[in-house]
């Protein structure tokens, strides 16, 4: 039987063979490996996905799959092969996790991976038009990001179309669905340019708002400090791998995201959440936020999944110390209209700032 190699493997093959005394045979992933490897170049690139594409529409999905990550991986320079090759990965696992019952969480987790692939190779593709001055390809890219909705992928996309558009109008909108995102809070970020675009147009309140996104950083910062102090040598925030992210770090983005229009964030603490009426559920750990408007708890998640409470100032009826536990913290009993009892941790003493928002009850 006559066995033909496309072109770009055939390549590797003999690229491979020249460098050994002996010609050995290999697997078709070294083959596939070696192409990809062979100096990353387009043809290589452009060979693997096309051998992909056939797999696929042979109804042999690993093999395509692995083609695709190759080309992926390998080709992060060439940011349009990279896109395709994305794109077929997220085609590929969209159409397991609707065929495949018996591995849900494996499929799924993938699908997401791949959903954020496409988004970041799109958004790579957007920044080099806009280097090259292509704006309308570089709008039409950063839109489809956008429309992605991809935690702070999507955020960043927002933001740079902001910077590129006409319409100040449209710039403050994106500059707030970039927000809502959970982009990094910076003073090159969205909020500062988003305070730039509200003083421009006139609207010096929410300016101010915008810019006072610039000090929450430092308040959780100041939080992550209190909470060491408070608990001491043994107080621990983050393991000993000190590259993972902080309180600050974690958090920032988060609070920001939640914001209403002009509301402004007057204190923020470590805090736990739990409810009483519930045994079985676990403690909430996060950051308890108070703002002029509202009372918030936030934990780790994407907004808006990091909305575990928020509660309108004016919906407050108590705020009070409940107890302490067998550690010496002080947990404080919220009650506000139409929400269940909550309790937060405060810290090993009540925190006046929350003690004179409810009106006293018996």
């Amino acid at each position: 039987m006559t066995v033909r190699l496309p072109r770009f493997m055939l390549k590797a093959l003999l690229v491979w063979a020249a460098r050994r005394p002996n010609v050995r045979v290999f697997r078709l992933n070294s083959l596939l490996l070696r192409a990809a490897l062979d100096h990353g170049k387009r043809d290589q690139l452009r060979g693997i996905l096309e051998w992909s594409a056939r797999q696929e529409s042979r109804q042999k999905p690993d093999r395509a799959l692995f083609g695709y990550h190759l080309a992926a991986t390998y080709g992060y320079e060439q940011v349009d092969l990279r896109l395709t090759a994305t794109e077929g990965s997220h085609r590929l696992l969209r159409e397991a996790a609707s065929h495949d019952p018996v591995r849900p969480a494996v499929t799924q987790t993938d699908l997401s991976r791949a959903r954020a692939d496409v988004a970041k190779a799109l958004l790579d593709r957007a920044r080099r038009s806009r280097e090259r001055g292509g704006l309308a390809d570089a709008r039409r890219d950063y839109r489809a990001v956008i429309d992605k909705r991809e935690g702070s992928t999507s955020g960043k996309a927002a933001h740079e179309l902001a910077e590129v558009t006409d319409d100040a109008d449209e710039a403050i909108e994106l500059c707030r669905t970039a927000l809502r995102f959970g982009t990094e809070v910076s003073r090159k970020g969205p909020s500062a340019l988003l305070a730039q675009l509200l003083q421009d147009s006139g609207d010096t309140a929410g300016a101010a708002a915008a810019r006072a996104h610039l000090d929450i950083p430092r308040k959780l910062h100041e939080a992550d400090a209190e909470a060491a102090r408070e608990y001491g040598p043994g107080y621990v925030e983050r393991d000993s791998d000190h590259s993972r992210p902080g309180f600050a770090d974690v958090f920032a983005p988060l609070v920001v995201a939640v914001l209403r229009d002009g509301e402004v964030v007057e204190h923020v603490r470590h805090s736990a959440l739990r409810m009483p009426y519930d045994p079985a559920r676990p403690d909430h750990y996060g950051c308890l936020v108070l703002t002029d408007q509202r009372l918030l708890f936030l934990k780790d998640r994407e907004p808006p999944a990091c909305e575990a409470l928020a509660v309108d100032r004016s919906a407050l009826i108590s705020v009070r110390a409940a107890e302490r536990d067998e550690r010496g913290r002080t947990w404080m009993d919220i009650r506000a209209v139409g929400a269940e009892q909550v309790s937060v941790r405060t810290g090993r003493t009540p925190d006046t700032w929350l003690t004179g928002l409810g009106r006293s009850y018996s």
